[in-house]
């Protein structure tokens, strides 16, 4: 965490992000702007991400629901994966990658116009990070998402009709070209940065 604090580029877009989010709440929540919140946003994103990142020095496999982050084993990449669904604007896509020593490795933020029900987004969510991680040749990943429903059918490679089994076959079929891909599902609390990268997204 300490590099990522002096990395002055990541200061720059949690403070973009905090603008944005500050924006938003004027133009749509009818919030007043104020820089001093925009600062102490700042700062509230900076901590949750100290708390991911250095909260603990245990590592999981499994990815058991757990009140805690765990860091990836040796060999590892995790990847946390969120989605949020604003009516009127679209499908906010979020995720942060950290290697086995808790170092970010890459993050993501993507919105899409298109409305979907928040099971389709949190899939679609983790269609677009499989496909980050593969186009940086990732050999061995963990997905984590506090969408259960989803991680679930994953899991047990449930298949359906509907649109949202579409996008788990697809999923699988990118998960194909990793040597391992496990399935996690984390409770909202260990998925802070993941989630605020999908709500602040632009």
């Amino acid at each position: 965490m300490r590099e990522m604090e002096e990395c002055d580029s990541v200061r720059f877009v949690i403070g973009c992000w905090a603008l944005w989010e500050g924006r938003n709440n004027n133009l749509f929540g009818g919030k007043e702007f104020r820089l001093d919140r925009v600062v102490k946003r700042v700062y509230e994103i900076i901590g949750e991400m100290r708390e991911v990142l250095e909260g603990s020095g245990k590592r999981s496999m499994e990815g058991v629901v757990s009140d805690r982050w765990l860091r990836p084993q040796s060999g590892w990449l995790k990847i946390n994966v969120d989605a949020s669904v604003r009516e009127g604007i679209g499908v906010g896509v979020g995720a942060v990658c950290i290697n086995e020593e808790g170092r970010v490795m890459w993050g993501v933020t993507e919105q899409m116009s298109e409305m979907m029900e928040p099971s389709k987004a949190e899939a679609f969510a983790i269609l677009v990070e499989l496909k980050e991680a593969a186009r940086y040749g990732v050999q061995q990943v963990i997905i984590e998402s506090d969408c259960s429903m989803v991680i679930d059918a994953l899991k047990l490679k449930r298949s359906g009709r509907s649109a949202i089994y579409f996008l788990f076959d697809e999923i699988h079929k990118i998960s194909s070209v990793f040597r391992s891909c496990i399935w996690s599902c984390v409770r909202r609390g260990c998925n802070k940065v993941a989630h605020e990268l999908a709500r602040a997204s632009p």
